[in-house]
């Protein structure tokens, strides 16, 4: 019997802001379907600000990051922004090793 998926997505729209909850591992195996469900996000040209809610991410690796950075600077170069919520110490840790340019808020 196959695993279930190792990322699961759900997203939530409220006015201009979109909430893009991970939960699992953003990793290379699972990057491309990351990518996919934020340019749906990213292209509703309705949405300013996309809250990726981190707290049920366990891992993410430099394919994950990536989609992420790239969906980050699609929105802002219209005025929007991406936030990474309450990511998980793993997902800190990276993220300050690497010194990725992505807000972090509580």
């Amino acid at each position: 019997m196959a695993a279930g998926p190792l990322l699961r997505m759900q997203v939530r729209r409220d006015g201009a802001t979109a909430v893009l909850r991970l939960a699992g591992e953003a990793d290379v195996a699972t990057a491309s379907r990351l990518e996919v469900r934020l340019n749906d996000v990213v292209r509703d040209r309705a949405v300013r600000r996309v809250v990726v809610e981190a707290s049920e991410l366990g891992f993410l690796d430099l394919a994950g990051l990536d989609v992420l950075l790239r969906s980050a600077d699609e929105l802002r170069r219209r005025g929007g922004e991406l936030v990474l919520r309450a990511p998980t110490r793993r997902v800190q840790r990276l993220l300050q090793v690497l010194s990725a340019p992505l807000p972090v808020e509580d």
